[in-house]
């Protein structure tokens, strides 16, 4: 990849040209959403789907869909969206000539992939719940809950990358992360679980509980992508 020294105006304009040559990055996060878009059509939320969970009993196979595959996904594509300023040392002339006490853009280029990855979702959880009997606002809490989740992985992908500056490592963590937590049942990492919604948080547990864990990823998520954005200013 070609190292271009321009100002601030035209990196904003030029960064997607320059880190992903021929779109691909775009297309591979644009393939996975496709996919999931089809699981959704074929295979919504059961219809009796509160009253299971009321009822205490966990449907891992159809909320861990988009509460871990997809979010595990997302922080793939984020370390790959990343992979040429680690692979051949880019970060170094990208963080000299940044200017600033925080990498914006590092920043803009993140918040992109994220605003994709999160409207997606939503309209996604919106044609996966389409079975449940509820109203507007039950439909919109349905739909927006696995988005810390979604959230976390993404800016642990970006806080990894940026404090290990591997892309590999940043993979593997998440990898670990993910495997680790679902395989437990949401036990090991007990309250910064991603698994609220997938084992059940608010019956097992209590509603408390599983609202203090979907605040607590998203608060951490904004503290990492903060830390991450200003770590990537020192050489």
């Amino acid at each position: 990849m070609h190292i271009f020294i321009i100002k601030n105006k035209s990196v904003f304009l030029n960064l997607f040209s320059l880190f992903d040559y021929k779109g691909k990055k775009m297309k591979l996060s644009v393939i996975i959403l496709i996919l999931f878009f089809i699981k959704s059509i074929i295979s919504p939320l059961p219809s009796n789907y509160l009253n299971v969970t009321k009822n205490g009993m966990m449907l891992i196979g159809f909320d861990s869909l988009f509460e871990y595959h997809l979010s595990f996904l997302a922080s793939v594509i984020i370390a790959l969206v990343f992979w040429e300023d680690f692979s051949n040392k880019n970060y170094e002339i990208l963080y000299f000539y940044n200017g600033m006490k925080f990498n914006k853009n590092i920043f803009l280029r993140f918040f992109v992939y994220m605003c994709i990855f999160i409207f997606s979702e939503f309209i996604l959880s919106i044609i996966y719940v389409r079975n449940i009997p509820q109203n507007f606002f039950s439909l919109i809490l349905l739909s927006v809950r696995y988005i810390p989740s979604l959230l976390f992985m993404c800016s642990l992908s970006l806080i990894m990358m940026i404090y290990t500056k591997n892309n590999i490592a940043s993979i593997l963590i998440c990898t670990c992360f993910y495997m680790i937590d679902f395989i437990s049942n949401g036990h090991f990492f007990k309250i910064f679980s991603l698994g609220g919604c997938t084992f059940n948080f608010i019956y097992y547990n209590s509603f408390n509980y599983y609202l203090i864990n979907r605040i607590l990823l998203l608060i951490i998520s904004l503290l990492f992508i903060f830390y991450s954005c200003k770590k990537a200013t020192q050489v």
